[in-house]
C-alpha cells in the first residue's frame, strides 16, 4: 500500500486518507509527482495518467535540429489583488475548481482567468457567464502582499522588476519547432537562465544587448538538450504547454548577507507556461506563468530567527494545493504545513533575444555582468 500519510498529533488523529485511491496505484490514481505513478505514466494535474490535457513531457529530451526563437522576458508582473471576483494569472493546477470552504482546496477559492479561459470550469467560459467558476490556482499575490505587510517594508513587485532591470533575474524562453505562431500542434518551449553582455555597457535590456545561456540550463551543458521542456501547441496565435514540467520559479527570500526581499530562483513544479506572439514576431504578450512552489524550501528561504515566526504564519495561510492521501492541508500542531505546497504565477511579456553562447568568457570590450540571485 501507498499512502502519503503521518499523525496530526500524540492523539493519534490519523490524516492520511487511506481509502481505494491510495491503495492502488495505478492510472487516474492521486499523485504528487510522477514516482507515485507506475512506470511511463506522468502525474498530471494530480492524478496518474491522462488529465486536463494528453501528451509527453519532454524534460531534458532532445530537440530537433532547426531554426529556433528566442524570447528575453523583459517584465514580469504580479497580480495586484488577491480579490476572487477580479481575474488572475496562472492555471489550474489541481484538476478542481475549489470553493472557500473547500478542504481539498485548503479552503481558498479558486479565481477566474481571463488570459486562458479553459482553465475555468467548464473550460472556455467566461467570468460572469451562468454557472462559470474559476479554477485557476495563484496565491502568489496574497504571500506577497502579506510578506510585504508582515515582515518587511519593502515593494516587492518593484523589486522584482529592478532585478530584471538590473539583470540579475533574466529568462529567456526558447520556442523550437515552430512552422506556425498562429497554428502549430507540435512545438518545445524551453525555460533558459540567461545573463546580459550588453556592449556598450548601456544594461542588459538595451537595444543591441545580446544574452548567454548559463550551462546549467542545458542538460550537461549541451544546447541540444535544454533541462526545462515542455511539449506545447499554438492555437489562434497563442501557445500553451501541454504537460506540466519542472523548472525554476523566482521568488522573495533573504538572501545570505540579511538582504530582505532578493529574489531568487525555487525548484517549481507542475510548471505551465502560455503567451501571446506579436503579429510580426519580435515579441511575446499577454504572457501567463504558474507552477507549484514546495512549501518547506520557501519557508527555508525565510527560516533565519528575526523572521521565521511571522514567514511561518504567512505561508501556512497560503497553502492551497493539498497533497494526494491527505485530508489535511497545514499541521496545525505546530502551525507548519507539511502536507500541501503553494500555488505562484505571473504575467509576463518579452522581446526578440540574440543568444550568442553557452557560458562563455566576456567578449572584447564586454561589460561585467550583474550579480545574479540565486
Amino acid at each position: 500500500m501507498r499512502c502519503l500519510g503521518g499523525l496530526l498529533s500524540a492523539a493519534a488523529f490519523v490524516i492520511s486518507a487511506c481509502g481505494p485511491e491510495c491503495d492502488a496505484v495505478g492510472p487516474h490514481s492521486r499523485c504528487f509527482d510522477d514516482t507515485d505513478c507506475p512506470s511511463g505514466v506522468h502525474c498530471m494535474a494530480g492524478h496518474c495518467g491522462p488529465g486536463l490535457d494528453a501528451g509527453v513531457g519532454r524534460d531534458g529530451a532532445a530537440v530537433a535540429p532547426g531554426p529556433v526563437e528566442y524570447y528575453l522576458i523583459t517584465r514580469l508582473t504580479i497580480d495586484d489583488s488577491d480579490a476572487v471576483e477580479m481575474p488572475h494569472t496562472g492555471f489550474d493546477l489541481d484538476g478542481l475548481a475549489s470553493g472557500p470552504t473547500s478542504a481539498e482546496g485548503c479552503n481558498h477559492e479558486d479565481f477566474f482567468s481571463d488570459r486562458d479561459l479553459d482553465q475555468n470550469h467548464p473550460p472556455g467560459c467566461a467570468i460572469g457567464t451562468p454557472g462559470c467558476r474559476g479554477g485557476v490556482d495563484n496565491q502568489y499575490p496574497t504571500m506577497i502582499n502579506s510578506l510585504q505587510a508582515a515582515v518587511m517594508n519593502m515593494d516587492l513587485r518593484m523589486e522584482l522588476q529592478s532585478s530584471i532591470n538590473a539583470g540579475r533575474t533574466l529568462y529567456v524562453l526558447a520556442a523550437y519547432g515552430i512552422d506556425s505562431r498562429t497554428s502549430d500542434t507540435d512545438v518545445t518551449l524551453a525555460l533558459l537562465v540567461v545573463r546580459g553582455v550588453a556592449r556598450n555597457c548601456s544594461g542588459p535590456l538595451a537595444p543591441g544587448a545580446e544574452f548567454v545561456v548559463e550551462s546549467r540550463s542545458y542538460v550537461g551543458g549541451d544546447p541540444a538538450r535544454p533541462a526545462w521542456t515542455a511539449q506545447a501547441r499554438i492555437m489562434a496565435g497563442r501557445l500553451q504547454t501541454i504537460l506540466p514540467f519542472d523548472a525554476p520559479f523566482p521568488a522573495p527570500a533573504v538572501d545570505p548577507s540579511r538582504t530582505l526581499g532578493s529574489f531568487r530562483e525555487f525548484a517549481a513544479s507542475r510548471t505551465r507556461i502560455a503567451l501571446d506572439f506579436d503579429t510580426n514576431g519580435t515579441g511575446i504578450r499577454q504572457g501567463n506563468w504558474g507552477a507549484v512552489l514546495d512549501f518547506t524550501e520557501v519557508l527555508d528561504a525565510w527560516g533565519l530567527p528575526d523572521y521565521r515566526s511571522a514567514s511561518i504564519a504567512v505561508l501556512s495561510g497560503v497553502v492551497d494545493l493539498r497533497r494526494p492521501c491527505q485530508l489535511s492541508c497545514v499541521d496545525r500542531t505546530n502551525a507548519v504545513a507539511t502536507f500541501g505546497d503553494i500555488s505562484a504565477a505571473m504575467g509576463f511579456e518579452g522581446l526578440r533575444a540574440t543568444i550568442v553562447q553557452t557560458d562563455p568568457p566576456l567578449p572584447d570590450g564586454g561589460c561585467p555582468d550583474a550579480g545574479r540571485d540565486r
